[in-house]
């Protein structure tokens, strides 16, 4: 750390992380992440025939991690849906970091799951423009992490018109509040 004459981090949430880590707040920049709203448009053009009449599609996208409630998610679906429900759940989650049996068991949870015939696992996307045409194309992004230092897929989500649903905790909340999202109370860390 003494290296470092400035750290930038990308939210206050971050920041005060830092701080109470013990660095030096005077060191301590945000330099937040952006949206390209080229890409990320409520405007981009999608082939029609791809859109699903009347199913409701929740979306998630982030590598498969604890962190980002993965875990949780699940429950939450199946919880809250039957088989009767027009719904399905969108999940673009392909985790470089783990190995293909790590990736397929977190994919098992999903399909093998009691909604497990109402979950598209999604592999990894080739592109940005990929992703912005599922996220179009779905009906509300859902993101039930426990920690997050920017969470730009709900940013790109809302950039794109899209309501949200994500804890009220960590870096998102430097954008996400109760006026542009559906923020899940915690009520321990």
């Amino acid at each position: 750390y003494d290296i470092a004459d400035i750290i930038f981090v990308p939210t206050s949430w971050a920041k005060n992380v830092m701080i109470d880590n013990g660095f030096t707040e005077d060191r301590i920049k945000i330099a937040p992440s952006g949206v390209d709203r080229d890409i990320f448009t409520p405007d981009i053009k999608i082939d029609e025939s791809d859109i699903s009449e009347g199913k409701y599609i929740f979306l998630n996208i982030g590598k498969w991690e604890i962190r980002k409630g993965h875990d949780l998610l699940v429950h939450i679906f199946n919880k809250a849906f039957d088989k009767k429900d027009d719904v399905e759940l969108w999940m673009v989650n392909a985790n470089p970091f783990l190995s293909e049996k790590e990736n397929q068991h977190w994919e098992n949870m999903y399909t093998k799951s009691k909604l497990g015939n109402k979950i598209r696992i999604f592999p990894r996307l080739p592109t940005q423009e990929h992703i912005a045409k599922l996220i179009k194309l779905s009906n509300c992004g859902i993101y039930p992490a426990r920690a997050e230092g920017w969470n730009n897929e709900a940013l790109e989500t809302m950039s794109m018109n899209k309501p949200i649903i994500l804890t009220n905790y960590s870096g998102h909340t430097q954008y996400a509040n109760t006026k542009n999202s559906f923020l899940i109370e915690i009520d321990t860390l």
